[in-house]
């Protein structure tokens, strides 16, 4: 961008410019693949930000901006994570070579970009604190340029992450829910879904099966047990994945009496 100001303009009235245009933003994918490397030593700010009540996970989807860190002392290549003017990570070390060169490759100055994020986890359980997640729509080695288009989330839009299920007519419950990071990777082909309780837990949980079909897998969301009854008795639903779309999968829990 500065190139060609200079170009047209020179190099004073193109700084002048370039301090007017707002930061290019990377092609949304819907698919966050990058997680933000370092974001522990930032729970108490992502926290503000993140604002999740008690026993609640936090989803906030928002902007990052994306700021090289040519002078950073532990890694030349560094490549900070701001969101709401707050460093709260970095992108993965293994990442950040690829993606400073992909500024050459599109015929960029290297700078700052923007991208979308999300802000993920951090339940607050039991006086237990789990980590948060910043999630970046952009990859390691992006295959289009950043461009002028406008942020998806120039806000904070914070939404609620447990599942709101609607009765269809022919008597399943249908809901749409995030998947975690990693899953799409891991997840078992037949997308192969069960549900599993002790009597400590307040909810029934239902878990997709990863791959190697180890352990309980992947909870997807939990129902408290009360109304868990209340929609299907005493026996367990049908559970499947319907059909997924980027990292968002729509589920169907059918009844055993709409089944037969």
């Amino acid at each position: 961008m500065f190139g060609i100001f200079k170009r047209l303009f020179g190099t004073k009235q193109a700084s002048a410019l370039c301090a007017e245009v707002p930061e290019l933003h990377w092609p949304p994918t819907g698919l966050f693949p990058l997680l933000a490397a370092g974001t522990s030593y930032h729970d108490e700010a992502i926290s503000q930000l993140a604002g999740n009540a008690p026993g609640k996970a936090a989803l906030v989807f928002c902007t990052a901006r994306l700021v090289p860190e040519d002078t950073n002392p532990h890694d030349p290549n560094a490549v900070a994570v701001f969101i709401q003017g707050e460093k709260l990570g970095y992108l993965p070390r293994s990442c950040a070579p690829a993606f400073r060169e992909a500024f050459a490759r599109f015929g960029l100055p290297l700078g700052p970009t923007t991208c979308d994020a999300v802000i993920a986890n951090g339940l607050l359980v039991d006086r237990k604190q789990y980590s948060y997640a910043i999630e970046l729509d952009v990859a390691a080695e992006p295959e289009s340029a950043p461009t002028l288009s406008s942020p998806s989330y120039p806000g904070m839009s914070r939404q609620d992450p447990n599942p709101v299920f609607h009765r269809q007519e022919d008597g399943r419950f249908v809901t749409t829910v995030r998947l975690g990071h990693g899953i799409l990777d891991d997840m078992h082909k037949h997308r192969r879904m069960g549900s599993w309780t002790t009597e400590n837990w307040s909810t029934i949980n239902y878990y997709l099966d990863n791959r190697k079909g180890i352990g309980l897998g992947y909870k997807l969301f939990g129902i408290p047990k009360e109304m868990h009854r209340g929609m299907f008795g005493e026996a367990e639903p049908d559970a499947q994945v319907e059909f997924i779309e980027g990292r968002m999968a729509t589920v169907s829990l059918k009844p055993v009496e709409a089944t037969q």
